[in-house]
């Protein structure tokens, strides 16, 4: 059995010892992670600035790219992979690593062609240098971005190969955060029962890590394999567990997000007035976190919910909606909602209107 020390060896693998120097402790690493990422992803950057050699300082450019995932900022993602990697200084295991999150950045971004292109690279690069738990996360990557492509003619290979790997790990934060990962896997391939225990795994093992965060995040997961069944009463209880668990850990993101999904299993199930309370909370929530991917979640909802009740103001939010994407260089999301917002003026009998939208999504 491969022993991990929570997440601590998922981001600092075989070269630990050569970051001491930063006075990290591995206690305060591990609850960082795990209870307050996001306030720990600003105190890291924060020693940045301190007196640090640049093969220390690229270790943690890598670590706060890790950090920058788990709050939903790709920008960050991807903006401190480039300066660690642009270093040249990283060892095999450190680029890896880096590789991986990157791709990820691309994942939260929907540049399925480079989450790909990169998870492949990091997927080769763990295997030469015999890195299993690398390798775990990598192919998860690569799985995730073929489902995304609609290829993959080795899926069911890399299924079989990254279930056993899975079952090396030890039940810690790092296999969780890995199983959630699966769990979006099985979920796009209607793999739902297996989704559905493996969600409600991962729910334990954060609720034994006293991880306020991740729980919240891990409710959030098993609430959308439900959706994706269909059972839309039981979506909405593990959503609103989701939103609940954000609120004991103040953190505005996880509600923003729950509160989002919320109010489109409330519209499903009827309950409108509900539906506009949650999205009038949601707006709320948003505005007070750094990630414009749950900003435009929130205000492409609020734009489809005002479709829906026949709102007069429903062009205008999609409008917004197109313009935050736009804002936020959020080019795939763009181009959908102006899809969107196209078909609508289209059914609605505005024909020219329908046109020009359709037409401003060609560069």
């Amino acid at each position: 059995m491969v022993k991990f020390l929570v997440t601590i060896m998922f981001l600092f693998g075989s070269a630990i010892g050569s970051a001491a120097s930063l006075n990290l402790e591995m206690d305060k690493i591990n609850e960082g992670i795990s209870q307050k990422p996001e306030q720990y992803f600003y105190e890291l950057q924060a020693q940045l600035n301190d007196d640090i050699s640049i093969y220390e300082k690229v270790k943690l450019q890598v670590i706060i790219s890790e950090l920058a995932y788990y709050i939903d900022q790709p920008e960050k993602i991807l903006y401190f992979v480039q300066e660690a990697i642009s270093s040249g200084v990283l060892n095999d295991f450190w680029y890896t690593r880096a590789l991986i999150n990157k791709s990820r950045g691309h994942f939260q971004r929907r540049e399925s062609n480079l989450h790909l292109i990169t998870a492949q690279m990091a997927y080769v690069k763990a295997k030469s240098i015999g890195e299993p738990s690398l390798e775990t996360a990598a192919l998860l990557e690569v799985i995730l971005a073929n489902i995304q492509l609609n290829k993959d003619s080795q899926r069911a290979h890399n299924l079989k190969l990254v279930k056993k790997y899975l079952s090396f790990l030890d039940d810690d934060l790092y296999k969780a955060i890995l199983l959630q990962r699966y769990t979006t896997i099985l979920r796009s391939l209607e793999r739902f029962e297996e989704a559905s225990k493996i969600s409600q795994d991962t729910i334990k093992i954060f609720k034994q890590l006293g991880s306020l965060h991740f729980t919240s995040i891990s409710y959030y997961n098993f609430a959308r394999v439900e959706e994706f069944r269909g059972n839309f009463q039981a979506a909405l209880k593990a959503m609103e567990l989701s939103y609940r668990w954000a609120l004991k850990d103040n953190n505005y993101l996880n509600q923003a997000f729950s509160l989002t999904r919320m109010a489109q299993y409330q519209e499903k199930l009827q309950l409108v007035e509900d539906a506009e309370k949650s999205l009038l909370l949601a707006q709320q929530s948003a505005f007070k976190t750094q990630s414009s991917r749950v900003q435009l979640l929130m205000y492409k909802n609020i734009a489809e919910f005002s479709c829906r009740l026949h709102d007069d103001t429903c062009y205008s939010k999609f409008e917004t909606a197109i313009e935050h994407a736009n804002a936020n260089n959020l080019k795939q999301d763009k181009v959908e909602l102006q899809r969107q917002l196209s078909k609508i003026y289209a059914t609605n009998g505005q024909y020219q209107k329908a046109y020009e939208v359709l037409s401003s999504t060609i560069d």
